[in-house]
């Protein structure tokens, strides 16, 4: 929460003119850092051993899984459920996917994986998150992927994980 707090009150600081550079014409860059759940996450699966249901996938090439809202339907969130867990392995201090799942975080650089958290419903708006504040700096002039980007991560992990 303090994170996004930061970047709202950084990015209306750039808009108020706070951000230029003061030898140049140049903008300052933006670097949007989303909040916990902030950021899409794109499976792959190649599973071999069972699922939850009969009827949940056992191999895909990539498919955004968070935030996909036809993932959160009954029954299939217990699909989604299995293939976003994170398992924990006592003997190496460290998590990792669930066997068979392949994960990644789309848009690191742009700002594609945060404008929308799920990108197929940004025609009707449901999951609009960062779009208005990056689209309110492109009309000021920032460039998607060049002055202004995200860094979005893996939200499932703590953040202890990021030091190993």
């Amino acid at each position: 929460m303090a994170g996004a707090l930061l970047t709202v009150l950084g990015a209306l600081l750039v808009s108020a003119g706070y951000g230029w550079a003061s030898d140049c014409n140049e903008m300052s860059p933006i670097v949007i850092v989303p909040g916990i759940l902030g950021s899409q996450l794109e499976a792959k699966l190649s599973k071999t051993k069972h699922t939850p249901h009969w009827y949940c996938a056992k191999n895909s090439d990539w498919f955004t899984m968070w935030l996909n809202v036809k993932e959160l339907l009954p029954g299939v969130v217990d699909c989604f459920s299995y293939n976003v867990m994170l398992h924990y392995d006592s003997a190496t201090d460290t998590y990792h996917d669930t066997e068979g799942v392949e994960t990644r975080i789309p848009g690191f650089g742009n700002t594609s994986g945060i404008e929308y958290l799920d990108p197929h419903a940004e025609y009707y708006g449901a999951t609009v998150y960062f779009h208005p504040m990056v689209q309110h700096f492109v009309d000021k002039g920032y460039e998607r992927g060049k002055t202004i980007v995200s860094a979005p991560f893996d939200w499932r992990y703590a953040p202890s994980e990021f030091n190993k």
